[in-house]
């Protein structure tokens, strides 16, 4: 923009000299001027380019960067998908594991009421044996063994 803003510019005061010296006698210092204008022209362009090209290398070099940072973050990203994962994995585990756990539990409670209640018919069996073995001592007392 700042270029053509320039080379516009040069144009107008180019024209404006030129049609100030047009007479015959002095075309060739007319041609003389509009080598140097143009000369200049060339080199301030020539500067402009180069500023550009320095501009551009900085910007590529930016850019390398970039996807090396970039690379990189992506790297890392993967490896916590990764972590991730595993982490999901080794939960889903601990979850079965713990219904297991739960389940067996159940399974244990339930042996233990049931062998609650074998004690129990036990031990009223065994009162009854006590009882009938009191009673069949009792009887051999009285007659008299």
């Amino acid at each position: 923009m700042e270029a053509m803003n320039t080379t516009e510019e040069r144009k107008k005061n180019l024209k404006f000299r030129f049609e100030k010296k047009y007479l015959p006698d002095q075309l060739q210092t007319q041609i003389g001027f509009l080598e140097n204008e143009l000369s200049k022209t060339k080199k301030e362009a020539e500067i402009k380019i180069s500023d550009l090209n320095n501009k551009i290398k900085i910007i590529e070099e930016k850019n390398v960067q970039y996807r090396f940072e970039i690379e990189h973050k992506n790297k890392k990203n993967q490896e916590l998908e990764l972590r991730i994962t595993s982490l999901t994995s080794d939960l889903n585990n601990l979850n079965f594991e713990k219904e297991s756990k739960i389940e067996e539990n159940r399974n244990l409670n339930e042996q233990k009421n049931q062998l609650g209640e074998i004690i129990e018919s036990k031990n009223v069996e065994n009162n009854i044996l006590k009882e009938t073995l009191e009673a069949c001592e009792a009887n051999l007392e009285r007659y008299g063994a």
